[in-house]
Order: structure tokens, then C-alpha cells, then sequence
């Protein structure tokens, strides 16, 4: 039987501001399978962001448990959970998050730097053929700001992709795109699954890109209110 690369068990997360408690989610329950396309729907508010953050590693659940390859991850201290999500987990976000003053081949290379047994000469050799094969062969030296809003999204997705991870996050990744490249960045993830057998967990609020999904699940307050697989 097939193992599920993540899972969730009734995992709650509670914020506290201004002694008022927010329940952000709530006994959320779910399994990730190797090279899935997830995509996550849901109004403003209903909670995917906190579910991102979480599977992402960058945050922690007040109640329940987050599993990856059957391990618990409440039972990683900081430095093991840092290490974990260098090599596991890449991401792609809606502001692209490249450092203005570095070149696309620099940016796609910041990963490597916190990876502990990746060799550099080698990762720049891939780094190049990434970018070579998302059309920014002739780039690779130009800073962000003198690069399109596509041209910076799929140096995001070289980036995210240079430490071969085991699952892509991507937070409304085709947000700050008009509708044309937007198209061209779903067909570049979907790349990322079907060439790299990549899985992906998709953030959005685009119906296109929402129904490119092998399995998709629906938040509303906090909650799945529905899980649909193909």
C-alpha cells in the first residue's frame, strides 16, 4: 500500500492577539501522496495560508500532529526542522521573495548555501541548465528589477527546484501575473510534477489553476469542508 508523504492529524493552530484567540484551524485531518498535485482552495480568511505555513515547516501546530515520511515532526528541535525543510521542501511565492540586489543565478543558488551535502560546482552547473530550460539562459547575470513578473516567477520555481526537494509549496503563484503568463507558469509546475515527478501543493484563488489538482482540498472558518480526489 502506498505511503502518504505528509499527514495531518487533527491539527489545530490558535493564534492569541490582543488577548482574543483565533482559531485559524481547526482538527484538520488529511494525507499528501508522492508526486500529487494538492491544490488548496477557499474564501480570504478561511485558513490556507496557516495551512501552507505549517506544512512548510515554518510554523507549529497548537494541537495535533504533522507527519513527513512517517516521522513526527513535533520530535525535531529547530536546527533538525531547519535542515529538514532545506532538503525537503521548496517554495514559491506570490511576491516572488528574489533578493533585489542579487543576480538570477545567485538567487536560484541561496538554498545550496544551507544544504549540507550539496557540492557547489554542481549546483551551479544545474542551476544554469534550470534556468537554461525556463527560458533565461541569457539572464542568468540581470538583477530582478530588470526582469518581467514571469521571468522572476520562474527564477522563483529554478530556485525552488535546485536542491531537488521532495514537495513544491506555491502560494497563489500565478497572482501577480496577467492572465497569459499566468497560464504559462501553470504549465511549467505542472512541468514540475509530470518531468520531475515533483509533488505540489497549490495555494490559489484561480479557478484554472485549481482544477489542475489530482486531489484538492476545500477550507472555509478553519475547517475542510471538502476533499475531492480524481
Amino acid at each position: 500500500m502506498k505511503k502518504p508523504l505528509v499527514e495531518f492529524r487533527q491539527v489545530e493552530k490558535k493564534y492569541f492577539m490582543d488577548g482574543v484567540t483565533v482559531k485559524a484551524l481547526r482538527e484538520v485531518s488529511f494525507q499528501i501522496f508522492p508526486a500529487e498535485i494538492v491544490t488548496i482552495v477557499g474564501p480570504s480568511g478561511s485558513g490556507k495560508s496557516t495551512l501552507l505555513h505549517l506544512l512548510g515547516l515554518l510554523d507549529k501546530p497548537t494541537r495535533g500532529e504533522i507527519f513527513f515520511n512517517g516521522k513526527a515532526t513535533s520530535r525535531f528541535d529547530d536546527y533538525r526542522l531547519a535542515r529538514f525543510r532545506n532538503q525537503t521542501i521548496g517554495f514559491v511565492f506570490q511576491q516572488f521573495n528574489l533578493l533585489p540586489r542579487t543576480s538570477v543565478l545567485e538567487n536560484v543558488l541561496l538554498p545550496v548555501w544551507y544544504h549540507p551535502s550539496l557540492e557547489f560546482s554542481s549546483a551551479t552547473k544545474k542551476a544554469r541548465e534550470l534556468l537554461k530550460e525556463f527560458g533565461l539562459g541569457e539572464r542568468l547575470n540581470h538583477f530582478p528589477n530588470q526582469l518581467s513578473g514571469g521571468e522572476q516567477q520562474r527564477t522563483a520555481i529554478a530556485r525552488a527546484l535546485i536542491c531537488d526537494p521532495q514537495i513544491i509549496l506555491a502560494d497563489e503563484p500565478t497572482g501577480n501575473l496577467d492572465s497569459k503568463t499566468g497560464q504559462e507558469i501553470i504549465k511549467l509546475l505542472l512541468q514540475l510534477n509530470k518531468k520531475w515527478g515533483k509533488t505540489l501543493v497549490i495555494v490559489t484563488h484561480d479557478n484554472q489553476l485549481a482544477q489542475v489538482g489530482d486531489h484538492r482540498l476545500y477550507l472555509k472558518d478553519g475547517k475542510i469542508i471538502k476533499e475531492k480526489r480524481k
